[in-house]
């Protein structure tokens, strides 16, 4: 557990960097589905914990993708958390993946209000952040620079007064080499 905990910090810290320098190096490996969403409910867990926030899970699909599992694995988590802050006072938090064609498809939605219209066409730059006490601005900003990395894309459908949905589409296999 505490050699998962250093990986996990290591990661943050190489985010961080390449983040810095416009670029995103990846450790590509075979993963399933299932494999990504055991760890993002284990991890999970330690954000969720103490929340009176309800989980529902909706898996439509099964397989494998090719990703950088930590990097990823960071991504899906730092939606939850960001889900989580949204919902102070608890709420729905849905999780769910399905196929179409290529993309594997993760969806991520809560109930926390939304976002304002305001700040919604700059939530994935650097340095924005909505109703987070201690936020730095960045998670959104790497959560894009990774996704893209992979060829893959993430967008919010924004439901003021009801909640957010973030989609990240992956491709079943990264292109070879992505211009960024």
């Amino acid at each position: 557990m505490i050699r998962r905990s250093v990986d996990r910090i290591q990661t943050m810290a190489q985010e961080l960097l390449d983040y810095s320098k416009g670029e995103s190096s990846l450790d590509l490996q075979n993963v399933t589905i299932a494999d990504i969403l055991a760890e993002l409910d284990e991890q999970a867990l330690n954000i969720l914990a103490q929340s009176n926030i309800r989980v529902e899970r909706s898996v439509s699909c099964s397989g494998t993708f090719t990703v950088d599992r930590s990097r990823f694995i960071r991504v899906l988590l730092n939606l939850v958390r960001n889900a989580a802050e949204a919902m102070r006072e608890g709420g729905d938090l849905r999780i769910a993946v399905d196929r179409s064609d290529d993309p594997v498809r993760f969806h991520v939605e809560d109930t926390g209000g939304g976002i304002p219209e305001e700040i919604l066409p700059t939530m994935f730059q650097p340095f924005v952040t909505h109703g987070k006490q201690k936020g730095t601005g960045l998670g959104l900003a790497i959560a894009k620079s990774v996704v893209e990395a992979h060829g893959g894309g993430i967008s919010i459908i924004n439901k003021p007064g009801v909640g957010a949905h973030f989609l990240v589409e992956m491709p079943e296999r990264p292109p070879e080499k992505i211009d960024r």
